[in-house]
């Protein structure tokens, strides 16, 4: 009995069943071999590499059938001059006879790299759309120091102005839209504002995310702080002495600063504000000591406040370092220890390399500011005390 799967179809026979299960085409090496080996022996090797496949014999002998089905062998036995059609023998299945002498490639994996491709840069973006969002919850307020600060576009042209106090045209605070500092060009001379880019009220993370210039605006950042309690502390503190044009004149932003950075430091002085003891609206005197030490960076101011004592606040408002308050004292000329300056409702005036106090008739009380090395003023003494 002939072989059904012999030398002369096995090739065929292994490329059909490599299309069929793996759409590919075995290599020549793979179809030759299996052409090598002997008639009786193809079927064992046949079982052998289908059982690995998961095939059971049944599979195996459907698919032999399958594959001579579609190739109509004419399989004709001549005797004599009348060809008899031969049926096909029953297949019988014969012994496993020795390993093949090729082992098939394995079914080619399916590639995902197009994928990784497209996820790879989604991912990315969505990390940084994350980033970027909880960077906008987390900005800070920016409060205005003073009145009247122009708040402009990236063009350097006016489109708004900050307040202490909020009014119809006016605002105290908005969110910084980043840490950096921008150089805006705000007039035809070139001159340039070392300014904060802020976000305007209505500016969403949309906004922020893409940068659009329409929702940022730019303030001088000598105008701004980012305290808080800085902005609600002002509104009390300078409450007063805001109604006295000539003296407020003379409180600039790093003024400011220090006294509310330097009071923030006492609970106990929030609700207190800075007293004009003598409704001076003048120029030549003063209810407030402003005053720059040796160092050209620490500031100290004196004033008094609704408590009637006076208080010394000392900062360093660049570098936005502030020191608690101290009582402000006078060395009594007599016992000669130091007793608070309170009640009293007195001026300052800066002559000859000091500060003296006056009262409010501007009679000079020959007491004076005694400075320690840093060029600090540590308490006030008498003109004629040789001590």
């Amino acid at each position: 009995m002939s072989m059904l799967i012999n030398q002369g179809n096995v090739k065929l026979f292994i490329a059909h069943l490599f299309r069929k299960r793996n759409g590919t085409t075995p290599p020549p090496e793979l179809l030759n071999s299996w052409s090598q080996i002997p008639d009786a022996e193809i079927l064992g090797h046949l079982r052998n590499m289908t059982s690995q496949w998961g095939w059971t014999e049944a599979q195996l002998l459907a698919e032999i059938n399958s594959f001579l089905n579609a190739q109509h062998p004419p399989d004709i036995q001549q005797t004599g001059s009348k060809p008899n059609p031969a049926s096909r023998p029953a297949y019988q299945p014969g012994p496993q006879q020795r390993p093949a002498p090729a082992t098939p490639p394995p079914p080619r994996k399916r590639s995902y790299k197009w994928l990784l491709l497209i996820l790879i840069p989604l991912l990315a973006a969505g990390g940084y759309v994350v980033y970027k969002n909880r960077q906008y919850n987390q900005l800070q307020r920016l409060y205005s120091v003073t009145d009247n600060v122009a708040v402009r576009n990236i063009h350097g042209e006016n489109v708004g102005r900050m307040d202490i106090f909020t009014g119809p045209s006016s605002i105290t605070s908005l969110r910084e839209a980043d840490a950096a500092i921008y150089n805006i060009v705000v007039d035809k001379e070139g001159n340039v504002s070392e300014s904060r880019k802020l976000l305007t009220d209505d500016a969403t993370f949309k906004d922020y995310l893409f940068g659009n210039e329409e929702k940022m605006v730019y303030v001088n950042k000598n105008y701004l702080t980012n305290s808080e309690d800085y902005s609600s502390i002002q509104k009390t503190v300078f409450s007063e002495i805001s109604r006295y044009n000539k003296e407020m004149a003379l409180i600039k932003s790093d003024i400011r600063k220090v006294i509310i950075g330097s009071l923030a430091m006492d609970g106990r002085l929030y609700n207190l504000h800075i007293k004009n003891p003598c409704g001076n609206n003048s120029t030549e005197y003063t209810s407030v000591i402003k005053h720059t030490l040796k160092d050209k960076k620490t500031i100290s101011v004196i004033c008094k406040l609704s408590d009637n004592k006076f208080y010394k606040f000392k900062g360093l408002p660049d570098e936005n370092r502030y020191f608690p308050p101290q009582v402000v004292q006078v060395k009594n000329p007599e016992g000669g220890n130091m007793i608070d300056i309170e009640a009293a409702d007195l001026l300052f005036r800066f002559t000859n390399g000091s500060y003296f106090l006056y009262t409010c008739n501007k009679e000079n009380t020959s007491f004076h500011a005694k400075f320690d090395e840093t060029g600090d003023i540590s308490y006030f003494t008498w003109s004629y005390d040789s001590l």
